[in-house]
């Protein structure tokens, strides 16, 4: 029985990046992962893998028989499968009991499910988050994202899900108290959630890309790392 695990956070966060770079981290483990970009209407997780040319069909698509799941599928690698979000409809617009019956078929046949979520936190979101085998919530240091956070967290726990962790992305190390932004320590006591990874500002990543394989970006190491952990491997968070 394979795992779902759906990334929030506030728009501008990173969790895009995040979905995307988590998603092929996995891969790299030798494990099989469906990543579904489930922003609808913004989609652009497509951009991060470079298969923006490629997608003929999306999720919602799939989940109303318009195609088959095997039309709507990019093989990014061996490992990794990457479905798109819609352009003409929002979130709130998908179905909900298709969307939980796609998910229990797919978690026979893949390790990993990774869904992407909308940044807006509608009363759909809310509701779907439950179907979550891991609620991910990507947070940069500041007060703004603190309460974005705490807000998702408390949706994670209504929904009674028992793995809610916190990413926390864009991390200035020498611009910490400038600018509204906090220190770590100071982010994790606001917003009450169990860190599960640290990711440091990489300017290659703002760029757009999946960087888990440059061995010169901290970034991409801490990515893998994030995946080790889910997996459940004992991996320090990195010292920044």
């Amino acid at each position: 029985m394979g795992k779902v695990i759906m990334v929030a956070g506030r728009g501008g966060s990173g969790k895009t990046t995040v979905s995307a770079n988590l998603s092929y981290a996995f891969s790299k483990l030798n494990k099989n992962v469906l990543v579904i970009d489930c922003d609808f209407g913004m989609r652009c997780t497509d951009l991060l893998f470079g298969v923006e040319n490629e997608i003929v069909y999306n999720i919602n698509d799939v989940l109303q028989k318009n195609c088959t799941f095997d039309d709507a599928v990019i093989k990014i690698n061996d490992k990794l499968s990457f479905i798109s979000a819609p352009q003409n409809i929002t979130f709130d617009m998908a179905d909900y009991n298709l969307f939980n019956s796609f998910l229990t078929e797919k978690k026979q046949q893949y390790d990993y499910i990774v869904l992407d979520l909308t940044a807006s936190i509608t009363d759909f979101m809310t509701k779907f988050i439950k179907f979550a085998d891991q609620l991910l919530i990507v947070g940069v240091c500041d007060f703004q994202n603190a309460r974005v956070v705490e807000k998702l967290a408390f949706y994670g726990e209504k929904a009674n899900i028992k793995n809610i962790n916190l990413v926390i992305n864009k991390v200035f190390v020498d611009k910490f108290k400038k600018n509204g932004i906090i220190d770590i320590n100071e982010f994790i006591g606001l917003t009450a959630v169990t860190p599960i990874g640290v990711c440091p500002y990489d300017v290659v990543v703002t760029k757009g890309s999946i960087v888990v394989d440059n061995k010169k970006s901290i970034c991409g190491k801490s990515y893998l790392n994030i995946a080790r952990r889910i997996d459940g491997e004992k991996v320090p968070l990195l010292n920044v």
